[in-house]
């Protein structure tokens, strides 16, 4: 048996378990490269891991990023 979800379903877990920011991780030294983070919100990884939005189980489970060791 084959199970083949619609595109209607797709979208419906798209919005459900996708959350709308994107998280990226970066080493001090990628902090002294000519990149612009004007527009990025930057934070210790002690301070992330404190902050009440980044500990919903909605972020947790999408990113996964328990799983990361070298942050």
């Amino acid at each position: 048996m084959k199970i083949k979800p619609t595109k209607k379903v797709l979208l419906s877990w798209m919005d459900s378990y996708v959350p709308e920011k994107d998280l990226f991780f970066l080493s001090k030294e990628h902090l002294n490269n000519e990149i612009d983070f004007s527009d990025v919100l930057l934070m210790p990884i002690e301070e992330f891991y404190d902050h009440s939005t980044y500990g919903q189980l909605s972020y947790v489970n999408s990113y996964e990023y328990w799983n990361i060791n070298d942050v």
